[in-house]
């Protein structure tokens, strides 16, 4: 049984739906719709009216644009239940309790669901992340095409696609692996170049007696990697290679009840090293920019503030770069993502920080990061739900 309410229900993962105590609601025209879904993305946070101009029309919107905006919110107010949708200077916020969005929701379970597999507690993982897929009806915001849509539709596509991976991860561990080939197979061929998906099914073919079929997956990986981007798999990759040549008795899955915590052998190439070897070895091609990022994290450890840019054409790595720099990140390194959330127009000023720290602010540590932010950074902290 959901430990979530009934009330008022924002569903973003998949068709926008809103219901209020089981009821549809009827949410007008498509760009009215796109608002909504909007300002549902941001989670309680005020979107200024001139970025939704941006997010709604692009560069350059129609004249009458901040007056249709205007018109949207009145509309949707006259729908939704009475103090939901806020003016808060200088835009507009939709005020949602803990768990009203599917999103949240989803959120939340991914979050424990990975926790639980850190903590080699597979059975659990593998309940919260099903339960977080489950909420999952289609494509998210398929029906915008709005500005604002490809780039959040493809986020949280990613997002998805990790929690499956992590799925997959705590189904290898409680021993699932024949019953997860096809699945894998398909996953792999829908995203050639994700080298954890890769991985798994690598790992789940040979605990299968696939041996011969799980070195022809390797394989097949490293050539369409070498062919498309000029790379090697990563040293991760490789030695669960070596280790299937040698047939290593650590790869097979130890014998345990259903949910019983396994121990972090079961999982040999998910989840961070113990002991992280060095930054640079993490990503080949790309050790001179790792390096230069694991000097300025260095320098930011010894108290000083460094900023780094990562720039670039798109397509050529940016986001795999940084990725690969905070997957070998040691532990207790604390790290906030957060991005502008529209990819045409001015950026709102510090969006993707406020973004970051509204992260932080709903973690578990959210309330020192308010406190802080009270004593030194008032300003930002009014930005935060």
């Amino acid at each position: 049984m959901s430990r979530y309410r009934r009330g008022v229900e924002v569903r973003l993962l998949g068709p926008l739906e809103v219901r209020d105590g089981g009821t549809v609601l009827a949410l007008g025209p498509r760009r009215q719709r796109a608002l909504l879904a909007r300002l549902a993305l941001a989670a309680g946070r005020t979107v200024p009216a001139e970025q939704l101009l941006d997010d709604l029309w692009g560069e350059q919107p129609p004249g009458s644009a901040a007056k249709m905006i205007q018109v949207y919110v009145s509309g949707l107010r006259k729908v939704l239940p009475p103090g939901r949708l806020a003016t808060r200077p200088p835009g507009y916020a939709l005020r949602l309790e803990p768990g009203e969005a599917d999103l949240s929701r989803f959120e939340r379970l991914a979050l424990d669901g990975r926790g639980a597999l850190g903590a080699g507690d597979a059975g659990r993982a593998a309940g919260l992340l099903a339960d977080a897929l489950d909420l999952w009806r289609g494509p998210p915001l398929a029906e915008f095409t709005e500005p604002f849509a490809d780039l959040e539709r493809a986020r949280l596509e990613d997002f998805r696609l990790a929690c499956e991976e992590d799925r997959l991860d705590a189904e290898l561990a409680l021993g699932r692996h024949s019953a997860l080939v096809g699945e894998l197979e398909a996953l792999a061929a829908r995203h050639p170049l994700r080298e954890r998906l890769r991985a798994q099914l690598v790992l789940a073919l040979y605990r299968s007696g696939r041996q011969a079929e799980a070195l022809a997956a390797y394989t097949t990986f490293r050539r369409h990697l070498a062919d498309e981007l000029g790379l090697d798999p990563s040293p991760a990759l490789r030695e669960l290679e070596g280790r299937i040549l040698a047939q290593d008795p650590a790869l097979a899955v130890p014998a345990t009840a259903p949910g019983e915590r396994l121990p972090s052998a079961a999982l040999p190439v998910a989840g961070p090293r113990a002991d992280p070897e060095p930054v640079a070895a993490t990503l080949p091609g790309r050790e001179r920019e790792l390096r230069r990022l694991e000097q300025s994290l260095t320098r930011a450890g010894a108290g000083a503030r460094r900023v780094v840019v990562v720039t670039g054409e798109r397509g050529i790595g940016k986001s795999t770069l940084v990725d690969a720099f905070l997957a070998a990140l040691p532990a207790g390194v604390l790290v906030a993502r957060g991005q502008a959330h529209r990819h045409q127009g001015t950026p709102e000023p510090y969006g993707p920080v406020i973004d970051a720290l509204g992260r932080l602010a709903d973690g578990p540590d959210g309330e020192a990061v308010r406190a802080v932010l009270a004593e030194r950074a008032p300003a930002w902290l009014a930005h935060l739900p």
